[in-house]
């Protein structure tokens, strides 16, 4: 069943005849907002696509209580990169999947070699991915734990710099999406004197109330660089066709 474009609970009544779900978090998220409910034929979660935070996955472990929740790490490019199970430490995404080896580098950049990787763009106009020795680098910084646990640190293209300190935008989301359960993103847009400016965007009516418990817990999670300068709130977020926010139709919106 492919259920984009409908409504939370609509997609939740189709899902009671399902027994896997492969979704990302932000459709998982979405899900939740159909309100309590029970899908008790589910046996599977697959979530991938973003970090998983512990409220969705609370969350879904209530709305699926028979289902194995599986979160795992991967693109297009590669299929799977990593698996968790029951026994991953929180945070991380597992550890290789059967058949692939993962090197970082110095900064973290993640590489993979594993016999699921394509070869490359049908679109000529698109650059091929880079490659260090022989390892595909799908653009996400990460580090490994003595088990061979991944845990991710973002997208390099999403890292920005915050008054001479380094942020993961993903970060400023996980601690978004724990605080309000509407969709929202963060966005970096260039500022003269800290480097970036960090813009949060959240779907709902405006809310100074809120708004001010969203840079508070920024702040006290990740640092006062971190705190959101401006807080947007628009009637509707543009989604992508996963259900993840529009980054740039967001920077459009939001540029000053």
């Amino acid at each position: 069943m492919v259920l984009a474009g409908d409504s939370p609970r609509r997609q939740r009544a189709a899902l009671a005849q399902a027994t896997v779900i492969y979704a990302t978090p932000a459709q998982l998220r979405r899900l939740l907002l159909a309100g309590p409910g029970c899908l008790a034929g589910v046996t599977h979660v697959f979530c991938g696509g973003g970090k998983l935070d512990p409220a969705c996955r609370a969350g879904i472990a209530g709305l699926c209580p028979n289902a194995a929740i599986r979160e795992f790490y991967g693109a297009s490019e590669t299929s799977f990169i990593a698996i968790a199970d029951a026994a991953t430490p929180q945070g991380s995404v597992g550890r290789a999947y059967p058949g692939v080896d993962l090197q970082l580098d110095a900064a973290g950049r993640i590489g993979v070699a594993s016999p699921y990787l394509f070869d490359g763009y049908a679109e000529p106009d698109l650059p091929p991915l880079p490659r260090a020795q022989g390892y595909l680098q799908p653009g996400d910084i990460g580090w490994l734990d003595a088990q061979g646990n991944l845990f991710l640190r973002g997208r390099e293209s999403r890292m920005v710099t915050v008054a001479d300190q380094n942020l993961f935008l993903e970060d400023v989301e996980t601690v978004l999406a724990g605080a309000v359960a509407a969709p929202s993103a963060a966005l970096a847009l260039p500022d003269a004197l800290r480097g970036h400016a960090v813009v949060a965007v959240v779907e709902g009516a405006p809310d100074d109330a809120l708004a001010a418990r969203l840079r508070r817990a920024c702040r006290e999670a990740l640092g006062d660089h971190a705190a959101p300068r401006r807080v947007v709130f628009l009637p509707q977020m543009p989604l992508l066709g996963s259900d993840k926010p529009d980054l740039a139709a967001l920077a459009r919106l939001v540029a000053p």
